[in-house]
């Protein structure tokens, strides 16, 4: 059971590799993220998620990474609410078994 339950989800944009759609020319991400921070008995668990925008099928495994990650690709802090010192400990780490990965 946990506490709190925190996502946040977006694109990432790093060049123009995968083009422009429509005929305002709306640039196509080339990542999606997705972070999660959960609060339980033990404290804050984060971890993150980084999907290039291809046709190539990845595991959760293979597309896991911290927080930090998507922080520095992004360029957003992505819970910059939390406490310095909370936020550089579960940022900068993931435990996979913690969110059932294996």
């Amino acid at each position: 059971m946990y506490d709190s339950v925190h996502i946040v989800c977006g694109p990432i944009f790093t060049d123009t590799a995968n083009g422009y759609i429509g005929p305002n020319r709306i640039p196509v991400p080339d990542y999606f993220f997705k972070t999660l921070l959960i609060k339980d008995a033990t404290g804050y668990h984060a971890i993150a998620f980084l999907c290039p925008n291809s046709d190539e099928p990845l595991t959760m495994k293979e597309t896991a990474c911290t927080v930090d990650e998507v922080e520095a690709m992004s360029k957003i802090d992505v819970y910059q609410y939390l406490l310095d010192k909370i936020e550089s400990l579960v940022e900068s780490k993931i435990d996979l078994e913690k969110w059932g990965i294996r």
